[in-house]
């Protein structure tokens, strides 16, 4: 008995010191920016990263960068001791909000790296992969990527630190099927669709016939990307949006209902409160997978779950980040929309074409990238994670949007014009 206290005693001291770190990162904020800010820090650890574990799908570089919260582990630079940087993406405004009330957030544990799991090969070689863990805990962050301006929320930001790293592109995109007369989205008809929810295809399209309707869906107040689309439409970002909710499988679309209240994660909280249409995703991911559903026969519900009439056709959609344009339409087959007759391709990176449109200032569907922190960066870790995220961002910005270094034209706030 006493040996097995023994081994037990020297097992539970193992666990311990696997599970310790010298320094811990918080980082939230951006669902839009995950990919590069995973890429970033991925390259910013280099050869010192010695372990990696996240929520969803284990097993692939892109399940990490696509999860909601990752975790990554090893010797960073300027940084004695082990670093583990704890990453959960939530939305911009949230982002900001945790770091202003502030308000804790959802945290993978430091155990979540010490449950064995298969081989992970990504750009800077081998690491420890470990299984994806089932618990959580709540903890402040100290760093958060916003795709807006601190300013652009409600909340007092004044102990905030804003940071531009870059330029996050955003596209309109339909969903699979729809009519090969839709192929441009102006700011008028967004903002009649998201002031009633739907429109008739003829007013996007100018073709009498096209009868049905067009319905809109997005994101919910909590998120950078919805925060974007209504300044660039000039809408207004606190006023109340009346989006659908599609409900999506094996590639069709079977009911579309008015954003129903108490939905969770997908709830509004910011503007206007949880009120029926004001509701949206919580994740650009999801309305990606969402819009590659056809509408040849979609039953409307109202928010209380009512049906409005029989199953009629109908079109939706949205605007989302670039990367997850890239998975709508290449993987699930929605088709882009240009923004007041200029458009961009979803691709796995901008063209050269694509990429002159945006620094020389024809497409405006774009907003900053910023990195918030509060407080100070007394702190060696919170320093050099500062240093190394605004000294890598150029280079692994990728599909998420492009170095603020290239751009010959700015804006001064969200949706602003733009100009030299």
């Amino acid at each position: 008995m006493k040996t097995k206290l023994i081994l037990s005693g020297l097992a539970a001291m193992a666990f311990a010191a696997s599970a310790h770190a010298d320094s811990i990162i918080n980082v939230t904020g951006a669902t839009a920016f995950r990919k590069a800010a995973v890429d970033t820090i991925i390259a910013s650890y280099g050869a010192g990263l010695t372990g990696v574990a996240q929520t969803g799908t284990a097993g692939s570089l892109s399940a990490l960068q696509g999860a909601t919260s990752s975790i990554f582990k090893g010797t960073f630079p300027g940084v004695s001791g082990v670093t583990i940087i704890r990453c959960t993406f939530t939305g911009s405004v949230e982002g900001i909000r945790d770091l202003a009330v502030p308000q804790n957030q959802v945290f993978l544990p430091v155990t979540a790296l010490v449950a064995g799991g298969t081989a992970y090969t990504g750009p800077n070689g081998s690491a420890a992969r470990y299984g994806v863990p089932a618990a959580s805990e709540s903890a402040p962050a100290k760093f958060a990527f916003s795709d807006v301006y601190a300013t652009t929320s409600p909340y007092n930001v004044s102990g905030l630190t804003d940071t531009t790293l870059g330029v996050i592109v955003f596209v309109p995109v339909a969903n699979k099927g729809v009519s090969a007369n839709l192929t441009n989205l102006t700011t008028q008809a967004f903002k009649a669709l998201a002031g009633s929810g739907f429109q008739k295809l003829s007013l996007l399209t100018g073709v009498a016939a096209d009868a049905t309707n067009v319905y809109l869906t997005g994101r919910n107040d909590l998120s950078g990307t919805r925060s974007t689309y209504l300044a660039e439409s000039g809408y207004g970002v606190s006023i109340p949006v009346q989006q659908w909710k599609p409900t999506v499988a094996s590639g069709a679309c079977s009911t579309l209902q008015l954003w129903p209240v108490a939905d969770g994660s997908n709830a509004s909280s910011v503007w206007n409160g949880d009120i029926a249409g004001n509701g949206g995703n919580s994740s650009g991911g999801t309305i990606a997978t969402n819009l590659g559903g056809t509408t040849a026969s979609v039953q409307l519900k109202n928010a209380a779950g009512v049906n409005i009439g029989a199953a009629t056709a109908v079109n939706y959609l949205s605007i989302i980040g670039f990367s997850d344009s890239n998975t709508a339409v290449n993987t699930n087959l929605a088709k882009a929309l240009s923004w007041n007759g200029v458009g961009v391709t979803p691709a796995s990176a901008l063209s050269v074409g694509d990429t002159s449109k945006i620094t020389n200032g024809a497409y405006t569907m774009w907003g900053y990238e910023h990195l918030l922190y509060s407080g100070d960066l007394s702190a060696t870790a919170d320093q050099a994670f500062f240093d190394q995220i605004t000294g890598n961002i150029g280079a692994n910005i990728g599909s998420a949007g492009l170095d603020i270094a290239v751009m010959n034209v700015s804006r001064s706030d969200d949706g602003g014009l733009v100009g030299p």
